[in-house]
């Protein structure tokens, strides 16, 4: 059974709105997935996507931030805290400055730098619009969001692509640019990409991805059907850049290890299941596992309640993004509500039932 789970990825952020599709490769996004793969779905589903203004009371560390580190300022105001200097030393020297700009019918996008694990690809933009059109606005104050109608990335490598991916989503964050004007915003691009276990197809170290970004728009009013979406241009803005892969990733899982997850419809109480877990990988932006279990159980398993002890004594939730349930086998993929996660500063991994499984090497 192949469905897309979606979970609370973030437990702080204020202000959400629709924004972006979960959805199936395409022929251009999913080049070199075969057919018959039965994993792999053919239709569009659920559009979701995280927003937030993302206006916290960081002190001198924000500003700092505003001098050139939008990356910084992301994830400080996604921990709600300035960020440790190693947190800001994996930042310097693993993000990418791309400093691209494209106009179409007076607006103009820049993408301004990058970082990227396996599966965790993060992207700064700015946008400037006429003057005179207020396009940086502010969601507490209810003047509403910015986001564009459509959002592709593709790789452009020649290598030869084995496994797929089960679907790719992206959602962004409206970041405080401090430069006082109105026709000018920044945004973060946070995307992710759902592989099948043998795949290879994340964001491969050094190959040329492209960026198309189609129709910018503003809404206002709650995530109901109520809100209201205004056209600003229907036009399209193309990138092409290479990222730097960030390829650190800890093994968690060094023999199998009994747990319980969770299933169940729509409005139907929760149940629990037994599980194996075979694989829990870490990587400083997020985080995947696999698990076994009995073929029989309907709907998709959930591995939940899950969070990282650290070795200063933090703990570090990780939110379920997205998951896939097949054939008594599930793949899931978390997000961390503080990151990047330096993973030689992590003590353990603590799954639901209360199960402990130390980083290896520390007993």
């Amino acid at each position: 059974m192949n469905r897309v789970l979606l979970s609370k990825a973030f437990g702080d952020i204020e202000e959400c709105f629709i924004a972006e599709a979960y959805r199936q490769p395409d022929t251009e996004a999913g080049a070199g997935v075969s057919e018959g793969r039965s994993r792999i779905r053919t239709k569009r589903i659920l559009t979701i996507a995280v927003a937030a203004a993302l206006y916290i009371a960081l002190g001198a560390a924000v500003c700092a931030a505003f001098n050139g580190s939008w990356l910084s300022t992301y994830f400080a105001s996604r921990q709600k805290a300035a960020l440790s200097p190693r947190q800001q030393e994996y930042l310097d020297s693993g993000s990418v400055e791309i400093s691209q700009s494209q106009t179409v019918d007076g607006y103009t996008v820049t993408v301004e730098s990058a970082i990227c694990d396996r599966t965790e690809l993060c992207l700064v933009l700015r946008i400037e619009g006429p003057e005179g059109v207020k396009i940086d606005l502010d969601q507490k104050k209810g003047e509403g969001s910015l986001w564009f109608h459509s959002i592709k990335y593709a790789s452009l490598g020649t290598y030869e692509r084995t496994g797929g991916f089960f679907s790719y989503s992206t959602y962004g964050s409206a970041l405080p640019d401090g430069d006082g004007l109105d026709h000018t915003a920044r945004l973060v691009l946070m995307g992710q990409r759902y592989l099948s276990p043998d795949s290879n197809q994340g964001f491969t170290d050094g190959e040329l991805w492209r960026l198309r970004l189609k129709g910018l728009y503003t809404m206002t009013g709650e995530v109901t059907h109520s809100e209201i979406w205004t056209d600003l241009v229907d036009g399209e803005w193309e990138f092409v850049f290479p990222l730097t892969e960030q390829s650190e990733e800890l093994e968690m899982i060094t023999s199998p290890v009994a747990s319980k997850a969770l299933y169940g419809g729509e409005g139907k109480e929760k149940q629990s299941a037994e599980v194996i877990v075979t694989s829990f990988k870490l990587r400083p932006l997020g985080a995947s596992c696999e698990f076994r279990h009995s073929p029989d159980y309907p709907g998709v398993l959930e591995l939940s309640e899950v969070y990282l002890m650290m070795k200063n004594g933090d703990t570090v939730p990780l939110w379920v993004r997205s998951g896939d349930t097949f054939s008594g086998k599930s793949i899931m993929y978390f997000e961390y509500d503080s990151a990047p996660i330096l993973l030689d500063e992590i003590e353990s991994l603590v799954l639901p039932d209360d199960v402990i499984v130390p980083c290896p090497g520390n007993g």
